[in-house]
């Protein structure tokens, strides 16, 4: 999720602000979305139709986390893009509306609260840093590389010690990114190279490391009330 996109489609410079912007349009719709939806379909007397329709946000959220990227790189409509970020935030939230159901309000809240603090240290931490994290992030991208081969390997093992540690270890790796992709906005928006393309490329990757967090540790602090 970290490989930078440039395009020439506009040469507006983006500020940090900008992208952070973008990111939490795209977590206010998620949750919109996700809280939305369960109660919209009982409403409508149509709750039958909820299975499906996560099966196609999923679908959906595959599909844009490759093809949308490229789009958004390419396209020289600011429309196009923005309603493509917009449509991956939405089949977000449409796969992790059940995580509403599931969890009470209490842990869903707490769980928040933690995702927001430890990804706003990890933001503050890229944004101050004098330290080029460029190594970092190679080493952080093995670990995703090493931890998907694992996975694959565990397919065919089926050993729950190997989840376990793969997942805590994805966990680690994606707050680690946090500060990686922003001391990377920081330095384009410095350089006059945050283009609208880039930012919201950018804005995408930091709401997956918030999701993805924020989704682990809501399993984690759940499992830790049950």
């Amino acid at each position: 999720m970290s490989t930078l996109y440039y395009s020439q489609s506009s040469n507006k410079t983006y500020s940090m602000s900008r992208v952070f912007g973008w990111m939490f349009f795209a977590i206010l719709l998620t949750a919109i979305t996700a809280f939305g939806l369960p109660y919209l379909l009982v409403g409508l007397n149509a709750d039958n139709l909820y299975y499906p329709i996560m099966i196609g946000g999923l679908i959906s959220v595959f599909i844009l986390t490759f093809v949308g990227q490229f789009i958004i790189a390419k396209t020289r409509s600011k429309i196009l893009a923005i309603t493509i970020f917009s449509l991956f935030a939405i089949s977000m939230g449409i796969w992790v509306s059940p995580l509403v159901l599931i969890y009470d309000l209490q842990v869903v809240g707490t769980s928040l609260l933690v995702t927001s603090v430890i990804f706003g240290a990890m933001a503050i931490y890229g944004a101050v840093t004098k330290r080029d994290l460029t190594g970092f992030g190679n080493v952080l991208f093995m670990l995703i590389m090493g931890s998907l081969i694992v996975s694959v390997i565990n397919i065919f093992i089926a050993n729950s010690a190997i989840d376990w540690v793969i997942s805590y270890v994805l966990l680690g790796v994606y707050i680690g990114f946090v500060a990686y992709d922003v001391q990377n906005v920081k330095n384009l928006a410095e350089s006059g190279n945050l283009t609208s393309n880039i930012a919201l490329i950018m804005a995408l990757h930091l709401y997956i490391y918030f999701v993805y967090i924020f989704i682990r540790l809501l399993s984690i602090i759940g499992r830790s009330r049950d």
